[in-house]
């Protein structure tokens, strides 16, 4: 009979055990995952947010050559495809100007 209620012991432990060892690693699982999708979530928001601010106030990158945005100004600006041959962009913007004006019809 004692030696029944030890085994019964040993196995209930065993079983304590293994649930709390499956519940630590799930736990650490659902962490991850959450923070994976937080991370997503910010990237497309940041991704979303550059891109309305780029219509408002165009970026330009006027300290370095052939940047992503130089070369996005160049074809919006001079409306021609840039060949492979074009080298050594750099564009500036005056955003202070008393000429420029905010398109707000790029906006929405």
């Amino acid at each position: 009979m004692r030696q029944l209620k030890k085994d019964n012991n040993v196995r209930l432990t065993l079983y304590i055990l293994t649930v709390i060892l499956i519940f630590l690693s799930s736990c650490d699982k659902i962490k991850n995952k959450g923070k994976e999708i937080a991370s997503n979530a910010e990237n497309k928001i940041k991704d979303k947010s550059e891109k309305i601010i780029d219509k408002a106030f165009p970026h330009f990158d006027y300290d370095k050559a052939d940047s992503k945005f130089n070369k996005q100004r160049f074809t919006e600006y001079l409306q021609i495809d840039l060949s492979a041959d074009i080298l050594n962009i750099y564009c500036f913007g005056d955003f202070l100007g008393a000429d420029y004006k905010v398109n707000s019809s790029l906006i929405n």
